[in-house]
């Protein structure tokens, strides 16, 4: 084989590998960023069921849910969510499962479209009606929803950050994988 066709032997190889790397890298990167936006997400939910809906939970358990609670429970509930404002989280609301609003502080933000279930933590994205976001996480707790309604930019600041340290890691490894496979060519 002449110097000439080698060289294009070798070309040919060299686009396919990088196509071929390209293409593996890209899809993984794809899966791999949706993952990572959920593991933000979930990570979200974690913290603020841990750091705003146990507290609350506490509060509202011993409660009957099918009438207002009292004004004493009413305002440990704004204490709770006044230390809490200072953080993310905009807005706390407590629903029972019968329709009654037990609690709400701060801002406005739809109503779930489902309860959730006993013990049962989700979370959304949501808009107000003025069009601001939130990242909205609910626990379900025996005959009543805690709703958590926090600022979505940072979640999705932190959604972001994941993805770009993920697209980073897949390049450089695509890099390397493609030079490895042109050095044993």
């Amino acid at each position: 084989m002449d110097s000439r066709a080698h060289r294009m032997l070798h070309f040919r190889f060299a686009l396919l590998s990088l196509a071929a790397v390209a293409l593996a890298a890209g899809a993984y990167a794809f899966v791999g960023s949706n993952a990572a936006a959920g593991r933000e997400r979930d990570a979200a939910s974690r913290d603020t069921t841990a750091l705003v809906a146990e507290p609350l939970r506490a509060l509202f358990d011993p409660v009957d849910k099918t009438v207002a609670p009292p004004d004493d429970v009413h305002g440990n509930a704004d204490a709770i969510a006044m230390l809490l404002g200072t953080g993310a989280v905009r807005g706390v609301r407590v629903s029972s499962d019968a329709g009654v609003l037990l609690y709400q502080g701060g801002v406005r933000f739809p109503a779930p479209a489902v309860a959730a279930a006993t013990g049962g933590v989700s979370s959304a994205d949501v808009r107000t009606a003025d069009g601001a976001k939130f990242f909205v996480t609910r626990l379900g707790a025996e005959g009543y929803t805690i709703e958590v309604a926090q600022d979505a930019a940072l979640i999705d600041g932190a959604v972001a950050s994941a993805r770009v340290s993920l697209i980073a890691t897949v390049i450089a490894f695509a890099i390397g994988a493609w030079l490895l496979v042109q050095g044993a060519f």
